[in-house]
């Protein structure tokens, strides 16, 4: 039974990264035009420090927004017949709405001190740009806060592909957008494809929960109504801890703003790579533990969480170690394929690889608190989290203050790195204390120590691969697939041939 669990978390995440991976390509093609067209300008400056306010909102109201309500739409979605279902949605649709025009006016408000505070060496010229641009993205607030609901809305329909898919439409938006109007890429621009690429996607989402039967529509709803209470009482401690990434990630763009023209750029493309290739794996994995660990705890079965965690634990591991040692052993040749062309110099090329190399440092630490705290948060344990949260984001800012100026951005992404992997013993220790006891603690550890070493082999083997490919073709991409092909190959050959229990599941049907 515990062998099938852990098969059907390898095949559940498995499928979803198929889908993460679809968008987050569409994403770098995002990327590479304005890397193309805008190089490490201060026009790029200021539209990655503006997506930074959307991201900051997402994480700091809409997924705790969504994680208070599912468990209570499940039990509604399960025992309400369809009319009385869709009244309780319809409460929902309209406190999310509300929440957004809080929100939105919040920011309308205080639209000056806030570009203050979030970039105080940027230019005036470039302050004055990006409040213009925060102005006309102001819109995509609402959606963002209603897609969360709809996002919500799918996963009761088991559709969880297609609410992943929709960050592949926000990215498809942008890079029409770019290619259209690529001699013209101004601020206003830039900040009202934001609108309309949140808009297509909510539209999008909204129409598939619709033929589900849960059409998207806003009803009036009490402040003092019972479950609309208790969403917001649950919302708190996870406000804190599902914001932190995107405030560490605030404070270095503020931090990168004080450096030259350009850093919040390479900042920002160096921190995603890393962000992208640890999400598209622990996204997948938790997302799978989260939806498993209810139930699982419910019925006090530990030994199943156990394995279910444990599993996950290996599992991200298994793909999370080799994608560190790659990138940073083939980073010059992944920043050149994906940017170095256009308006993006060398000097950038060479700068963006390097803060890349530092911020992969830390790519375990992610991958392992993505499990560990979905796990938290599934199981009803959602103050630890919020508490390591807030230290980490004191933490991670004193580091970038001390570091920024002797070491510049790479300070910062050394800061990030560090503070990521610093909690991995304190989210090991207490899982292993109040949730579940890891009576194979060791083998994970083993498993971690023994993956580090085949990644190192595999890809140093590979490393003259690349360089002959290189020589004789003249083609970095050339060489960079070459080189990462061999790498795969040869990992996952001595990772099958080494490891049993993964043979068994990943074989298993």
């Amino acid at each position: 039974m515990q062998n099938n669990r852990s098969a059907s978390l390898i095949k559940s995440s498995l499928s979803i990264t198929a889908v993460l991976l679809v968008c987050k390509t569409l994403s770098f093609v995002r990327d590479m035009l304005l890397a193309n067209y805008l190089g490490a300008s201060e026009l790029s400056d200021v539209f990655l420090a503006s997506s930074g306010v959307l991201f900051l909102f997402t994480s700091f109201i809409l997924s705790p927004f969504s994680v208070a309500y599912l468990p209570i739409a499940t039990e509604h979605y399960l025992r309400d017949p369809e009319q009385g279902r869709s009244s309780f949605l319809g409460k929902i649709y309209g406190a999310a709405f509300s929440l957004g025009m809080i929100f939105l006016l919040v920011m309308l408000l205080f639209l000056r001190p806030l570009v203050e505070l979030m970039v105080p060496g940027f230019s005036p010229e470039a302050k004055e740009q990006l409040a213009n641009m925060l102005l006309f993205q102001l819109p995509a607030v609402l959606f963002v806060m209603l897609s969360g609901v709809v996002g919500g809305n799918l996963r009761l329909l088991g559709r969880l592909n297609l609410e992943e898919s929709s960050n592949g439409v926000i990215a498809l938006v942008y890079v029409l957008y770019l290619l259209l109007f690529r001699h013209h890429i101004t601020a206003a621009g830039l900040g009202l494809s934001t609108v309309a690429a949140y808009g297509a996607s909510l539209l999008l989402c909204a129409a598939a929960a619709a033929r589900g039967g849960i059409p998207l529509r806003l009803r009036r709803f009490s402040r003092k109504d019972p479950e609309i209470r208790a969403i917001f009482l649950a919302m708190l401690p996870s406000m804190l801890a599902g914001c932190v990434k995107q405030v560490n990630a605030l404070v270095d763009r503020v931090v990168a703003s004080l450096l030259d023209s350009g850093s919040v750029t390479i900042q920002s493309y160096a921190s995603k790579m890393t962000v992208t290739e640890v999400g598209l794996i622990s996204t997948a994995v938790s997302m799978v533990i989260f939806a498993q660990a209810p139930r699982l705890s419910a019925e006090h079965d530990t030994g199943g969480l156990e394995e279910l965690v444990s599993s996950g634990l290996k599992f991200v591991s298994f793909l999370v170690i080799p994608c560190c040692v790659g990138t940073i052993l083939y980073r010059y040749e992944i920043i050149s394929v994906l940017f170095g062309r256009g308006a993006f110099t060398q000097e950038n090329v060479r700068l963006t690889a390097n803060t890349m190399m530092i911020y992969a440092a830390g790519m375990l630490g992610a991958g392992i608190e993505d499990v560990l705290s979905r796990t938290m948060h599934a199981t009803k344990h959602r103050k630890f989290p919020a508490m390591l949260g807030a230290v980490s984001m004191l933490l991670n800012a004193v580091l970038n203050l001390l570091l920024y100026r002797p070491f510049g951005v790479y300070g910062l992404a050394a800061a990030s790195s560090a503070v990521l992997l610093l909690k991995i013993p304190f989210y090991a220790a207490y899982t292993h204390r109040r949730i579940i006891p890891f009576t194979d603690g060791r083998g994970i550890v083993k498993n971690i120590l023994l993956t580090t070493a085949l990644a190192f082999a595999a890809c140093f083997l590979s490393l003259p691969v690349k360089s002959l490919v290189l020589s004789h073709t003249g083609s970095t991409f050339a060489g960079l697939l070459s080189g990462a092909a061999v790498a795969a190959v040869l990992y996952l050959s001595a990772a099958l041939l080494t490891q049993k229990d993964l043979r068994a599941k990943l074989l298993r049907r």
